[in-house]
């Protein structure tokens, strides 16, 4: 697939850090592929699993000692301990292939937020939610840089039609 958007300027490994959207299907996204429809108790079931699994592959804990080099993921008993969460439900959910153990919404919140640092709601939003979320600073941005260019073209047409005094 041929991209249309220039990487410079949206980087599909970023957008998709920042909202729990794999780079590849980010890349399919900003090249006008349909999104994701589905709103299903289960399709929502199915995406906080998937963006609990990416937040903890991706938010790394770093080594406090020179014997611990490499980062590594938390494990469910670090993050349990920190959001008061059950064990066995978050080890269940981090297990390959089990999505039918889902923690609760404030439990889910809990990691989200005070463990992750994400927003509450980054798990179960869908693919448009999570890209319109992401973006919406990112156009405000482009909206003010166009505001500005304009200001400026204008200045400078007045000034190029304003008699020059000598």
């Amino acid at each position: 697939m041929r991209e249309t958007f220039d990487r410079r300027v949206l980087d599909p490994g970023e957008v998709g850090y920042a909202t729990g959207i794999e780079p590849e299907r980010v890349t399919e996204l900003l090249n006008d592929a349909e999104l994701e429809c589905d709103d299903s108790r289960e399709a929502a079931r199915r995406r906080t699993v998937q963006r609990l699994k990416l937040l903890r592959a991706t938010r790394l804990k770093h080594a406090k000692t020179r014997r611990q080099s490499a980062p590594r993921e938390y494990t469910p008993g670090e993050i349990t301990k920190k959001v008061g969460a059950g064990r066995q439900t978050l080890y269940f959910v981090f297990r390959e292939g089990n999505e039918d153990r889902v923690p609760s919404p404030d439990t889910i919140a809990a990691i989200e937020n005070r463990f992750f640092g994400v927003l509450p709601g980054f798990c179960p939003c869908t693919e448009s939610e999570a890209l319109c979320e992401w973006l919406r600073p990112v156009v405000r941005d482009l909206r003010l840089l166009d505001r500005v260019a304009g200001s400026r073209r204008r200045a400078s047409r007045r000034s190029r039609r304003a008699p020059h005094r000598t």
